[in-house]
């Protein structure tokens, strides 16, 4: 450490070199002022009246009294950081090396205290609960503990702060986190009838099955964010047929926008009221699916895309149902007809599922107001046209390397009984396919290559593409007698 001016020290009546306040490193390496400055009241720098070893004592003292001035630190619920300032700093007021560094030499940091608990659960049950809690386990995270699944309390947990899952276990009594993937990767090779018991005892969490052992890298449950609404008094709730909301929100969840500079587009929303539907837009295509059933209210339910995923993945994993009996409660009644309870408050939306296992997901819906796309749904004219969707997609494809080697665009031609579809490339040419087809009047527009190809996939019979204005105007597409799709036509010349 650098060396600076002598200080006058009236006890010893001489001066001795000390540590200059401007470069003392603190807590964690950083500079002095940083630490002065979220410590202020710890430094004294009225030290001219005694002598250094007091200087010393006294500043040790009052740093470890303000980073632990309660039980907490006893009890471990002080952050390691807090905990690490404090034993350095009282070790370093007697004038000894950091705790543990006798051995080393250098300071080791203070570990967290974590309650010690145990549960024993099957092998199979504890693969398929990390199973079920996978979308809501972020593949990067910002904070830490997030990677762990918490389980305790009679639940199994996993959130990402966006999306969170949340289903019975009752195996798991006493909290204890889990580390999501490693554990998930160690079970698959651990026989399945086996019986794991799983340990924590102010050290890492230590895993037996069977002749099978191992230990991993836990915290403290108490650090795991709490899930947001699980016990939430909705303001509002609906049931709807799970595999109807799960088609419909599927189907429309791809057209949402990719870029986030305007947040409502990420989102599908869920329009309330006596006709429910789900609809996305990007801009450039809107698109919508009716769901049987209603909700309550009026407005749109903003469904995170990524919460969509999680919602379809839940429900192709979510148990077979039980009958339902008169003794039950809605919520109960609801998950045994195969149908979901939707309850939302805010901006928070609880989904209910899942049979005996009370299987819950929890969404923090996207704040904003969706357009209102009723009225940007256009009526169509009579220059349409009619095809079959296996014919186009053959089309398509012969058209796909010329399109992307050009603009990426497909003008289509009809009339006279017959549509053309052509493309333009740069270094290739260009490519024209006709085909059979009906229609009214004729027509022609030009579509982004993408966009036709997005709708036509898992498409089978007749599509209706009719133009609802001028070539500039929105392109009305019908599939199994439904309007449910506009895209934007590509300007060109002709």
């Amino acid at each position: 450490m650098a060396k600076t001016r002598t200080k006058k020290v009236k006890a010893a009546e001489k001066t001795t070199e000390t540590e200059s306040p401007a470069s003392m490193p603190g807590p964690e390496g950083k500079a002095e002022p940083e630490w002065e400055e979220a410590h202020g009241d710890v430094l004294d720098v009225g030290t001219a009246d005694r002598t250094e070893a007091q200087v010393r004592e006294s500043e040790g003292t009052a740093a470890a009294s303000a980073v632990v001035s309660n039980d907490d630190f006893i009890e471990g619920r002080v952050p390691e950081p807090a905990q690490t300032e404090a034993t350095e700093v009282v070790d370093k007021a007697k004038g000894e090396a950091p705790s543990g560094s006798e051995k080393t030499g250098k300071p080791v940091k203070a570990r967290r205290m974590i309650p010690p608990a145990k549960m024993l659960v099957g092998v199979d049950r504890l693969r398929e609960v990390l199973g079920i809690l996978e979308p809501a386990v972020p593949k990067r995270a910002n904070l830490p503990v997030l990677v762990y699944a918490r389980l305790g309390e009679g639940r199994a947990v996993a959130t990402d702060l966006e999306v969170g899952i949340s289903l019975a276990l009752p195996e798991a009594r006493e909290p204890l986190l889990v580390p999501h993937r490693r554990m998930s990767e160690f079970l698959k090779y651990v026989p399945g009838h086996l019986t794991a018991t799983l340990e924590v005892d102010n050290g890492p969490l230590k895993i037996t099955a069977g002749g099978t052992q191992a230990s991993f890298d836990t915290g403290n449950p108490a650090d795991y964010p709490p899930l947001a609404g699980i016990d939430m008094e909705p303001e509002e709730r609906g049931v709807l047929g799970g595999d109807d909301l799960v088609r419909a929100l599927r189907a429309v969840a791809p057209y949402t926008a990719k870029e986030d500079s305007r947040p409502v587009l990420t989102a599908v929303a869920l329009k309330r009221g006596e006709e429910v539907e789900a609809v996305a837009a990007d801009g450039f295509r809107l698109v919508w699916e009716e769901v049987t059933g209603k909700l309550p209210g009026s407005g749109m339910l903003l469904i995170p895309r990524q919460a969509v995923a999680a919602l379809e993945y839940l429900w192709k994993r979510s148990p077979a149902p039980a009958h339902a009996g008169e003794d039950m409660s809605p919520a109960q009644a609801a998950v045994a007809k195969r149908l979901v309870l939707l309850e939302w408050k805010g901006q928070t939306l609880r989904v209910r599922f899942g049979g005996d296992q009370e299987l819950v997901l929890v969404v923090h819906m996207v704040e904003g107001t969706f357009p209102s796309y009723g009225q940007l749904i256009p009526k169509p004219t009579e220059r349409s046209f009619t095809a079959m969707a296996d014919d186009l997609q053959r089309a398509i494809n012969q058209l796909a390397g010329v399109a992307r080697d050009g603009a990426g665009i497909v003008r289509l031609q009809w009339g006279e009984g017959e549509l053309r579809l052509s493309a333009s490339g740069e270094s290739i040419g260009d490519v024209r396919v006709s085909l059979a087809a009906k229609m009214d009047e004729s027509g022609r527009t030009a579509l982004n290559l993408s966009y036709f190809e997005d709708y036509l996939k898992g498409k089978d019979g007749a599509i209706t593409l009719a133009m609802t204005g001028p070539e500039s105007s929105p392109v009305l597409i019908t599939y199994q007698g439904r309007s449910n799709h506009v895209i934007m036509p590509m300007f060109v010349q002709w």
